[in-house]
């Protein structure tokens, strides 16, 4: 999709997983459905976990845009500095568990944050927590 939008000078892809920093052993035997939970295995292949802070420490990111779909873990945000938060000028994260902490949080960090109301959702395959609250926030940097 880079190369095709002419991007590929824009666009790092990393093979990578969102969280505290470290890795995890992902086994790539395993069978997924739709979507990509990291857990760990006994074998596979090592993956780097990055921090919110190392990624934008390392690609020197500020006044950017956020944008997280992540199956879940857009609750390690809830971790993250007010300070690295505020590098973004606009965060828009799809929530699977509520959006009541990721609001709290944005907006203690000083952004003006709207949300959708969540959509209820049993997913099956989700062996932890298989009642879902779907939905969107958006939130801008109040400066």
């Amino acid at each position: 999709m880079s190369k095709k939008n002419n991007l590929t000078n824009k666009i790092e892809i990393l093979n990578a997983g969102y969280g505290e920093d470290g890795f995890v052993i992902v086994d790539p035997d395993k069978e997924s459905f739709d979507y990509t939970q990291l857990s760990a295995s006994d074998k596979g292949i090592k993956i780097p976990i990055y921090s919110l802070k190392t990624l934008i420490d390392h690609y020197q990111i500020h006044e950017a845009v956020l944008k997280m779909d992540c199956e879940g873990c857009e609750y390690n945000l809830l971790k993250e500095n007010n300070e690295i938060l505020r590098k973004f000028k606009q965060i828009q994260i799809e929530y699977h568990y509520g959006y009541v902490e990721l609001r709290k949080k944005l907006m203690n960090a000083g952004f003006d944050v709207r949300y959708t109301q969540p959509h209820k959702f049993y997913d099956r395959r989700e062996k932890i927590n298989p009642n879902m609250e779907l939905g969107y926030v958006y939130a801008v940097r109040m400066d």
